[in-house]
């Protein structure tokens, strides 16, 4: 069977249009595109998991929206990715805003709760991580089945095992993808971040700097390695 009948290209998207990169390859690709529009991402997200389900793919790409191709070939990062076999495995990506944090997690120390980290950082490495983020993100269907549902869910309480503390998850704080990290590790299934295959928002204004420099000079890999010190 063809790589492209094997992976479902998933895309939940909000109101505003696609970055130009980003529409230019979803009409292109040889992957198959389903779109979902304007719908909580929870509910968008389960809608594509289960369309991976019900027409026998073997894996699901997200990408979201808000995100624009342009230093790496995404068929051939999915590609890759299928190809290591790995159960999630993701492209690197950042926060928005004027100051942009790799996201890079691990677990605390002491608590069961992420820590960004961004010095785990490691050129043109594959590395495991604690949570990972949907902006390019290829996950297999054995992972959802594992899991179990709910697959995904945002704006929920979260009681941190070792202190009792609770804590809101939803709205400027992680979402869908970090309620999905939490149960990945619960059933102890490995997630790595491919700190090769940048991938970074579109910014939604284009007066967003960093550092004194326009985006997205600060996503290629020369100031990745002067951001973090390390390569």
């Amino acid at each position: 069977m063809k790589l492209n009948k094997k992976i479902l290209i998933g895309l939940p998207r909000i109101s505003r249009p696609l970055p130009k990169k980003l529409r230019e390859w979803a009409e292109k690709t040889r992957f198959i595109v389903e779109i979902t529009e304007s719908l909580p991402q929870e509910a968008a997200r389960s809608i594509l998991v289960s369309k991976m389900h019900n027409e026998n793919y073997d894996a699901i790409f997200f990408i979201d929206s808000d995100m624009e191709p342009e230093i790496i070939d995404l068929d051939k990062t999915i590609k890759h990715f299928y190809e290591t076999q790995l159960p999630v495995i993701s492209c690197l990506t950042s926060t928005r805003g004027p100051h942009h944090k790799l996201l890079l997690f691990k677990k605390n120390e002491n608590i069961s709760y992420p820590e960004l980290d961004e010095n785990m950082y490691r050129k043109d490495h594959t590395i495991p991580v604690y949570a990972i983020g949907f902006g390019g993100c290829l996950i297999r269907r054995e992972v959802f089945d594992k899991i179990g549902l709910p697959w995904f869910r945002t704006n929920w309480d979260y009681d941190i095992p070792e202190t009792g503390e609770r804590r809101l998850i939803g709205g400027t704080g992680m979402g869908a993808d970090f309620f999905f990290s939490l149960r990945c590790n619960a059933e102890n299934i490995p997630m790595h971040i491919d700190c090769g295959k940048i991938l970074h928002h579109k910014e939604l204004t284009p007066s967003t700097h960093f550092y004194g420099r326009l985006y997205p000079d600060e996503y290629k890999m020369r100031e990745l390695e002067k951001l973090t010190g390390v390569g």
